[in-house]
């Protein structure tokens, strides 16, 4: 046995029943592929990543503001990095502000076409009735998810009621992240469609939650990068950016790799990293922390590629946010 192989560390993943719904469509892809590339090279195995979501610039995305003006051939592009990776794409249209003629928005539509020509089924979460319905009519294909959102505007933290009613009308939805730890809410949720936030860095019972989606999804139905900036939608929140957060004793609702594996030994297959707006390297932190079970598998992969992530971004990682600021 020579040196290399005595001291091999033995690997360990999660079960292959579960599965991640990462960020990055439209803005991270390079990234993630970069990332899966290293840990198959490193550990054997692909990263636990099944859907990527996000969307460019069109009146129906929501939950962060994108300004990427997206053209059909950069959208099939993206897809077919998406499908190559038999990874499949899952749209934020989680815009709540909707009229029922928004149905007619010309990107929203490009991008259910595109994604009708290239996967067998993709992902859609929504707010909106008249676009989960419209949707559901049109094209097929897609499988409707519930935004967080939607807990939020139907009161729905804490609340059994919602769950249930949601779970009806939905393929999957998104437990609200004061629930995650809830362990009445946690009962009565159906495994196979809830789906738990992970990276959440808000406070628990954030009150600014719901004008902070109602800014974003203001200004992406006008569409104006400049009175989105100028809309000061995070002046009065005192968690938001996380750099706020250095000296507060509160904690955020960002799970513990610990409670990640509670929610998987209770059951739950389904989880969510967000990370549409972070830092590059906060990202690839939460994706090492999180596809990871193990500690020290984090570690062997998040510090090498912190070293080489600008090199990455120039070659193309995080290429959209890079040209466009989306």
């Amino acid at each position: 046995m020579n040196q290399s192989e005595e001291y091999r560390y033995e690997v360990h993943f999660w079960p292959e029943e579960i599965s991640f719904d990462v960020a990055g469509l439209f803005s991270n892809v390079s990234l993630l592929r970069r990332t899966d590339f290293c840990a198959y090279r490193k550990f054997g195995k692909h990263l636990p990543i099944k859907s990527v979501y996000g969307a460019p610039a069109c009146k129906w995305n929501g939950g962060r503001a994108s300004f990427l003006q997206a053209t059909e051939a950069m959208i099939d592009q993206e897809f077919i990095m998406l499908a190559q990776q038999n990874w499949t794409p899952c749209l934020t249209f989680s815009n709540h502000l909707l009229q029922e003629e928004d149905v007619s928005d010309a990107i929203g539509n490009l991008l259910l076409s595109c994604a009708d020509t290239i996967f067998k089924f993709y992902y859609v979460r929504v707010c909106s009735p008249f676009l989960a319905a419209y949707i559901r009519q049109e094209h097929p294909k897609a499988r409707i998810c519930a935004s967080v959102i939607l807990a939020d505007i139907e009161h729905g933290k804490g609340s059994p009621a919602y769950y249930w009613n949601v779970a009806g009308k939905f393929e999957r939805f998104v437990v609200h992240p004061d629930d995650n730890l809830n362990l009445q809410i946690r009962s009565i949720l159906n495994p196979s469609q809830a789906e738990f936030l992970l990276n959440e860095r808000c406070l628990w019972g954030c009150p600014n939650r719901m004008a902070h989606y109602d800014a974003i999804a203001t200004i992406q139905q006008r569409g104006d990068t400049y009175q989105f900036m100028q809309s000061r939608v995070l002046e009065h929140c005192h968690a938001t950016p996380i750099i706020k957060q250095c000296e507060l004793p509160q904690r955020n609702c960002a799970l513990s790799k610990r409670e990640l594996a509670d929610l998987i030994d209770s059951g739950f297959s389904h989880f969510k990293i967000q990370g549409r707006k972070d830092s590059p390297a906060l990202f690839l932190y939460d994706l090492c922390n999180y596809l990871l079970p193990d500690e020290y598998m984090t570690s062997q992969l998040y510090a090498p590629l912190l070293v080489k992530l600008n090199d990455i971004i120039n070659a193309g990682g995080n290429h959209f946010r890079k040209k466009h600021g989306s």
